[in-house]
């Protein structure tokens, strides 16, 4: 079973009636680069095409996990970079039960995942040093 991770932020970045301008809202049941789980998660950041992303990154290698508000799942980007570079490698989004999964990762480098609040009412949080679990795919 491969590694968790839950991202979550308790912390209140600003008050509502300051939130700045509305954000565009993503429909339920619609979720950027991360289809249902049954047909796992896109391999690239939304728009990309496979061969834009550095073949040094590619791998058998997943990282999946849940994003939470206050401990309520929620449908947030989720971003994927390198640590040692600070390359974005890829992003999704949650769907609304908080899950992510980012596929056909290098397993023998470490990433950090950014959850964003799109809707400005939360800091971003970090799981840092993450390595991706070795998986094998059909």
């Amino acid at each position: 079973m491969p590694t968790r991770h839950v991202l979550h932020n308790e912390t209140t970045r600003i008050a509502t009636g300051d939130a700045g301008p509305p954000s565009p809202q993503v429909p339920d049941g619609v979720a950027l680069s991360a289809p249902a789980p049954h047909e796992g998660v896109s391999p690239t950041r939304h728009g990309e095409l496979p061969s834009s992303r550095r073949s040094d990154f590619w791998g058998n290698g997943r990282i999946e996990g849940r994003v939470s508000i206050e401990g309520v799942p929620a449908a947030r980007r989720v971003r994927l970079f390198d640590v040692l570079t600070g390359l974005l490698i890829a992003e999704a989004w949650s769907r609304r039960d908080g899950w992510y999964r980012f596929d056909f990762l290098d397993p023998t480098r470490d990433y950090f995942v950014l959850a964003h609040d799109h809707v400005r009412q939360f800091n971003a949080v970090i799981a840092d040093w993450v390595r991706p679990e070795p998986t094998v795919y059909p």
